[in-house]
């Protein structure tokens, strides 16, 4: 809800039943995909127009010892910030894996009974910023590539994590990689380009924080970045915000 260029609260259904509720200052704090298109339904039609995943694949080996499906998942990670990868220890848990691998193949689905000695190293690409998030009338659409650029990096960490696991003592002809996957979505309502260094949207006290705000992918967990940007945008409101005026009707 909006009058005059600021915002005058947020209107939803619950139940299948309209709601209003009426505020002077509003956070809109719902996701990488969930933000944009409520901001594409206020009228920001700019929102989700370009975003990041962090996109993730595993690539697995088969070793002759125990491998690390009951070990604490990312026990280490390395970051080639070069190549914009991080590496790091990861594989599906057991009930998982089967369906993940279906994915890739039958074949692929059957190396289960080998999961107690299979080693995993993650891929977790820093990806360019392309496609789209877009509400329909009914739903929404996303889509995301990879890039020319992705493509390459990708095709280089996996000769890496190869490397890695026949280093651990895999055997060769049993490596192979994961299908991709979209991990972090993010960089839908790009901070610097949709939004003020203070996270406001162009529709005045109608700020946004979240995973979606992020300027390009981090390649690395989110949650104390998010965390952080939560923290900083709560002492900007309070000093600056609330202490001139502030109400909830």
């Amino acid at each position: 809800l909006q009058e005059n260029g600021r915002v005058a609260g947020v209107w939803g259904k619950k139940g299948g039943k309209p709601f209003a509720v009426y505020a002077d200052v509003v956070i809109l704090a719902a996701g990488g995909i969930g933000s944009p298109l409520i901001l594409q339904r206020s009228g920001l039609a700019g929102a989700g127009r370009g975003m990041t995943m962090d996109t993730t694949l595993m690539v697995y080996g088969r070793a002759s010892y125990k491998g690390i499906g009951n070990d604490p998942p990312m026990t280490w990670s390395y970051a080639d910030d070069d190549l914009g990868v991080l590496y790091s220890t990861l594989i599906d848990p057991w009930l998982n894996y089967p369906i993940a691998m279906l994915r890739k193949g039958p074949r692929y689905a059957a190396t289960w009974p080998r999961w107690g000695q299979t080693l995993g190293v993650m891929i977790k690409l820093k990806d360019d910023i392309s496609g789209y998030v877009q509400a329909r009338k009914r739903g929404f659409t996303i889509s995301k590539g990879l890039t020319p650029n992705d493509q390459q990096r990708v095709a280089q960490a996996e000769q890496t994590a190869a490397r890695i696991l026949r280093k651990a003592g895999c055997d060769p002809d049993t490596i192979f990689s994961t299908p991709l996957r979209g991990t972090h979505p993010s960089g839908t309502v790009r901070i610097g380009e949709m939004l003020s260094t203070n996270l406001e949207t162009e529709i005045q006290n109608l700020y946004v924080c979240d995973a979606s705000i992020f300027p390009e992918a981090l390649a690395r967990p989110t949650v104390l970045t998010i965390i952080s940007l939560a923290k900083r945008l709560a002492e900007y409101l309070q000093f600056s915000v609330f202490s001139n005026q502030f109400s909830v009707h």
